[in-house]
């Protein structure tokens, strides 16, 4: 009766098949694809080695019918109810599919091994070079904006809002004790309005030479003040930009769209290559044309000045993360349903 009863449920939830030969076989030790199910009433019945879990977790469950190992079991019948039960749970979270040797040691599986930790990188450099474009430019834009839209000075009256042009000359300069690659020239108005320091980058000896012999000669120069502060000079004959200056963002702006347009490329590159044959390409062109143009839209805002531009960066890389990860999953979603 027991027997019947083990039977009846190891057919009815472990999908039992039997050997074609008679197999010795030491329980819970057969192959993968080996079972216990002969015939007659001297078998063993149980299920061997199973993998679920992505290849990470193992069972294994029989009832064995007590015959001693190495002993015939054409011989030997089990006469009796008498059944021993046994069974195996291996948990292995770091294991990986099995690849034979041959395989993994094929240029193409060393390409991609390679491949995938490089496109990572490039992915993740781009992500980070857009992410440092958006600051810069965001950063740099709204003072370049004021620069260019500034009123324009109407004498001395406005000088804390206005731009404009004034004529000065040295009273003074400076050169770094530490050897530093700029030096510090001082302007001065007639009236005295204009009194103040300004730094010009670039090798100390020819600036102090220069503006000393300016100051010297008392030489009337022509000056730039945005805000009160003197962001371009004459020195020596020549036009000086001071250190930091003009306000203006076209370097970063630059930058922030060679970044993001080859981080586009890249991505949607990708997500139509691993796109089947039966995607919604009306889809994949509207994700296309979307985020190129939420890319632009946010670049000309951010080169203009609008730190709104800056959300809408964001924004577009995380809808362009999303439209990557739902191409993955649906590249996936085959490769799953065969295991």
């Amino acid at each position: 009766m027991l027997q019947n009863a083990v039977d009846a449920v190891l057919h009815r939830y472990l999908s039992v098949t039997g050997f074609d030969v008679d197999v010795t076989c030491t329980p819970l030790k057969c192959g993968k694809n080996d079972c216990f199910d002969e015939a007659d009433n001297r078998a063993d019945r149980g299920v061997p080695r199973q993998a679920v879990a992505g290849n990470r977790l193992f069972y294994a469950v029989g009832v064995f019918n007590g015959i001693p190992d190495g002993s015939s079991s054409t011989t030997e019948l089990d006469t009796n109810n008498a059944k021993d039960l046994a069974g195996r749970v291996v948990f292995a979270p770091w294991r990986t599919a099995r690849t034979p040797l041959r395989a993994r040691m094929r240029a193409a599986n060393w390409a991609r091994v390679l491949r995938d930790p490089a496109a990572g990188l490039l992915l993740g450099g781009l992500t980070v070079a857009v992410l440092f474009g958006v600051f810069l430019t965001s950063k740099d834009g709204p003072a370049a904006r004021a620069f260019r839209h500034a009123p324009a000075c109407a004498g001395e009256t406005n000088l804390a809002t206005c731009a404009g042009d004034f004529t000065a000359v040295i009273n003074g300069v400076r050169a770094p004790a530490n050897g530093a690659l700029f030096a510090d020239v001082s302007y001065a108005t007639d009236d005295g309005a204009i009194n103040t320091w300004v730094r010009f980058d670039g090798d100390p000896a020819t600036m102090v030479r220069m503006a000393s012999a300016d100051q010297n000669a008392r030489t009337p120069l022509r000056i730039r003040v945005w805000r009160r502060s003197i962001v371009g000079a004459e020195l020596g004959g020549s036009w000086h930009w001071a250190q930091g200056n003009p306000p203006g963002n076209a370097i970063p702006a630059v930058f922030l769209a060679v970044s993001f347009a080859l981080l586009l490329l890249v991505v949607r590159l990708s997500i139509h290559r691993r796109a089947g044959s039966d995607a919604n390409r009306q889809r994949l062109l509207a994700d296309d044309l979307g985020q190129v143009a939420a890319a632009a839209g946010s670049l000309v805002l951010l080169a203009y000045g609008f730190w709104p531009g800056a959300i809408l960066a964001l924004a577009t890389l995380v809808w362009l993360g999303l439209s990557a990860r739902r191409s993955t999953q649906r590249a996936r979603a085959p490769l799953a349903a065969l295991h």
